[in-house]
């Protein structure tokens, strides 16, 4: 682990930790923050040439006539272009890199690489940093990426993948592996979780040309209308696979079970050999309030949780965010970044993409880059509305 590395994920899961936690971690490195940047230059020159050497760091509001001996000055450190960390943050990593370079053996030296383990185990289980996963095809890296950003478990991602790859399947390899028929899919979590964009995005990779169709309960309603619907459907699958989302799954299906002749109907053409070439998938913010009729092999027999986004599915969904504003609007740091994701821990994707539209008027309001203050302020306002 490369030592540039090793001091900004310290830093980094020191600022996640509480404040009693973090008094505890930097005790000592205070001294030498104190001493790199309280005294005089000449005592630090060595320390800032080391430094130097690693990062490239400048302060840009300050001249060389204003700083002062005893005052720490605002720096901006930057590795390979890229804005690490600023302020009291970037003099506490100079500090401490310059303190393990010239004194590796000290005891110091050896607390900061336990906090860096102690940081690292904090950062993966806040984060969800976990190890890389087998290769897949490239057709299937986008819906992977999909619905690893929506906080799916490994186990459940096997599943779709699985039935993608099925899906993509010629009927000799279908053949030639024995591999049987994926099941109908029940999406079901709390709302605002992706379950329509994750549907939306399978359709488009198993089938470019078929726009999957969304189902309400009044679509449902007579059983000429549901004998109709599946004879349309069925013809349309004998172009590609047809993909039928029934959105609100739980109201379509209990309001069709208090009419036994329509919930039979229903569950007939849902399990008729006739759908080969059709996957259903019901999405529900209530898996309970599901018939258990519904919820057998031949139905929807494949349940999957979309939970709200974990801390590694919130960083990619706030990069992704984030990387469509103009650098010019943003004035975060990396170490920033890591902040945010486990700031908003508990936000569906929908607070996330209202995070970054109430950072922005917030912003406005001030005429100034989207900054981290505008992002607290932000959150603060969102959580006052889910009641965090």
């Amino acid at each position: 682990m490369k030592l540039f590395k090793l001091i900004t994920l310290l830093t980094a899961g020191s600022l996640a930790l509480p404040a009693h936690l973090q008094a505890n971690m930097f005790s000592e490195l205070q001294t030498n923050v104190s001493k790199a940047w309280g005294t005089t230059r000449a005592t630090t020159a060595k320390a800032y040439e080391t430094v130097t050497k690693k990062f490239t760091w400048t302060d840009t509001e300050k001249t060389d006539a204003e700083k002062t001996e005893d005052q720490p000055t605002p720096w901006y450190i930057r590795h390979k272009g890229k804005l690490i960390a600023t302020g009291a943050t970037a003099a506490t990593m100079a500090a401490v890199y310059a303190y393990v370079r010239l004194n590796p053996t000290s005891n110091t030296s050896i607390r900061i690489k336990e906090a860096y383990k102690n940081s690292m185990r904090f950062l993966k289980r806040t984060l969800g940093l976990y190890g890389k996963e087998q290769p897949l095809p490239d057709h299937l890296k986008s819906l992977n990426e999909a619905l690893i950003k929506r906080s799916i478990s490994r186990e459940d991602r096997e599943l779709i993948l699985q039935g993608a790859q099925y899906y993509n399947a010629t009927p000799e390899q279908i053949k030639k592996y024995c591999l049987k028929t994926p099941g109908h899919l029940l999406f079901y979590g709390p709302p605002g979780t992706g379950k329509t964009s994750i549907v939306a995005e399978l359709a488009k990779i198993i089938s470019p040309d078929q726009k999957f169709e969304a189902v309400l309960p009044a679509d449902l309603d007579s059983t000429s209308k549901i004998a109709d619907l599946f004879a349309h459907w069925r013809e349309q699958a004998k172009k590609a696979r047809k993909f039928i989302l029934f959105d609100e799954g739980d109201a379509v299906f209990t309001r069709t079970e208090a009419n036994a002749t329509l919930f039979n109907t229903l569950l007939q053409e849902i399990a008729s050999k006739q759908n080969t070439n059709i996957t259903f998938v019901a999405a529900t913010n209530f898996k309970d309030a599901f018939p258990e009729s519904i919820l057998r092999a031949e139905r929807m027999e494949s349940h999957i949780l979309i939970p709200n986004p974990n801390g590694r599915s919130r960083m990619m969904l706030l990069q992704e965010n984030l990387g469509k504003l103009p650098a010019a609007s943003l004035a975060l740091s990396w170490i920033d970044k890591i902040r945010l994701a486990i700031l908003t821990r508990g936000f569906n994707i929908a607070d996330i993409n209202a995070l970054i539209q109430k950072a922005g008027f917030s912003a406005l309001k001030h005429n100034r880059a989207i900054s981290m203050a505008d992002f607290n302020f932000a959150i603060n306002m969102i959580r006052k509305s889910k009641g965090l």
